[in-house]
């Protein structure tokens, strides 16, 4: 025989003719990563029933294009595919997150020349096609789905695919999901977790600790529009870190705190942008959010990558960020990364005016809504600072007259002076008032902000104020 093809692939010609053999596998399986050959695998299609999901050849994108998560009314789901290694393999089968993995002969399928030739070019010796079909039937809550390879030497390795940790996804029937229609008084609705960039101080302490960039020729203040704004160059994928996780950890800042991703679900983001000017296409703009866990931790995915699409507005965006359905949104956030724009045709300018955490898409819709028609009177006013209570000067005691000397007539004292007025504290040594203080903060608050101010020398390369 001109190529050498594994047992596997002969026993699933001889066996697919009598019966499929499913076997029940108890033993642990290993991400790819950590199997110490190599191995390679593309993933080509995605099938909920027998419906193909996107295009052929590019399962993967269409996975990572739905934020790493299958919605399907469907009792099986379906993944073909091939892979080149160095060890020779015995079947190819999947788990059910919290279940057994589940291994069938039927699952392999014969390689065509070119994926041999793909092996040579890599120097292994084994290569094969996977047909895997999941039965997820009696699946009624979500799941993660991971699809594994088992090799003869008795390790169970989970199959590789670029740009994620494995071949696998989040599993949803929306049939059998709850309507989520609850009554809103039976649910505690949690309180917001946000950052209105309103005055300067708070932006730059936010992206102090989050200096990583990319396209991202300058990035200043807008004392008048109170924002961000961030100068971009065309090109793919430009973006900035969110420091979630880092500035959380500090916690001088009182108007953020940690975010739990098991209690917070949806992120709003309100910006504005020339919406004519990203793209000389009439292509939808779009953009895309990578988030990290302490959970998930490394580097980014692309199925941890939430995309979106921005409205045909040269107004206000009102971005939501619905991570309600991904399974591996849990933990405490971490950092995240911020892809503004997928591309940009030219260079442009981004305007940044609010990050909320929400426990739902709806309440970040409701607040959205709200905005819309109030604007910065929806956000949360804090109890004012009372002025301190002057204290009286004391009023002097008259002399007692002496015992021999005659009384003379006691004059009336004059009137106790009534103390200077206090005045109301400014923003600091400086003796300026702020421009762009907003009601976020109180003014105890704002004392510890400005005694962590960052001086002008150690701001990022990049980073400085505008004043329109």
């Amino acid at each position: 025989m001109r190529r050498r093809i594994t047992a596997v692939i002969i026993a699933a010609a001889i066996i697919s003719t009598l019966f499929a053999a499913v076997v029940s596998f108890a033993d642990d399986y290993m991400d790819y990563y950590e199997y110490g050959e190599y191995i390679r695998a593309h993933w080509d299609t995605i099938y909920a029933d027998d419906q193909m999901l996107g295009n052929d050849g590019q399962a993967f994108e269409y996975c990572a294009g739905h934020a790493g998560v299958i919605e399907a009314e469907a009792s099986t789901v379906r993944v073909r595919g091939w892979i080149i290694c160095a060890n020779e393999f015995e079947s190819f089968g999947y788990v059910i997150e919290g279940r057994e993995p589940v291994f069938s002969a039927d699952f392999s399928v014969q390689a065509e020349d070119a994926i041999f030739d793909e092996a040579a070019k890599d120097t292994c010796d084994y290569a094969g096609r996977f047909d895997i079909r999941a039965d997820v039937s009696a699946v009624d809550t979500p799941v993660h789905l991971t699809y594994l390879v088992k090799f003869k030497t008795g390790e169970v390795v989970s199959i590789p695919v670029a740009g994620s940790d494995h071949l696998g996804f989040d599993f949803v029937n929306p049939a059998k999901e709850p309507s989520g229609e609850q009554d809103p008084g039976e649910v505690e609705t949690k309180e917001p977790i946000f950052i209105r960039f309103d005055e300067d101080i708070k932006s730059d302490e936010f992206f102090a600790y989050g200096t990583a960039r990319n396209l991202i020729d300058v990035m200043e203040y807008d004392y008048d529009k109170k924002c961000w704004v961030f100068s971009i160059f065309g090109g793919e994928d430009p973006n900035v870190t969110f420091p979630f996780g880092s500035i959380a950890l500090d916690r001088n800042f009182e108007y953020f705190r940690p975010v739990s991703a098991d209690e917070y679900k949806a992120l709003l983001i309100i910006s504005r942008f020339d919406y004519d000017t990203v793209l000389d296409s009439d292509e939808e703009v779009k953009g895309t959010l990578y988030y990290r866990t302490d959970t998930t931790g490394g580097e980014y995915s692309e199925t941890r990558n939430i995309h979106y699409v921005y409205e045909k507005t040269s107004g206000l965006q009102y971005v939501i960020v619905d991570l309600s359905k991904t399974r591996a949104f849990n933990g405490e956030l971490d950092d995240c990364r911020f892809d503004m724009f997928v591309k940009t045709d030219n260079d442009c300018q981004y305007e940044l005016y609010y990050l909320g955490w929400f426990d739902t898409p709806r309440s970040a819709e409701a607040f959205a809504e709200s905005y819309k028609e109030n604007g910065d009177a929806v956000l949360p006013t804090p109890a004012p600072t009372p002025e301190p209570t002057p204290t009286p000067e004391a009023t002097a005691t008259p002399e007692a007259p002496e015992a021999t000397a005659a009384p003379e007539t006691t004059k009336a004292p004059d009137a106790t002076k009534a103390p200077d007025a206090t005045k109301a504290p400014d923003d600091g040594s400086t003796g300026k008032k702020r421009k762009g203080c907003g009601g976020l903060v109180s003014t105890a608050a704002f004392a510890l902000l400005a005694a962590a101010w960052i001086p002008a020398a150690q701001v990022p390369a990049g980073l400085r104020k505008k004043k329109s």
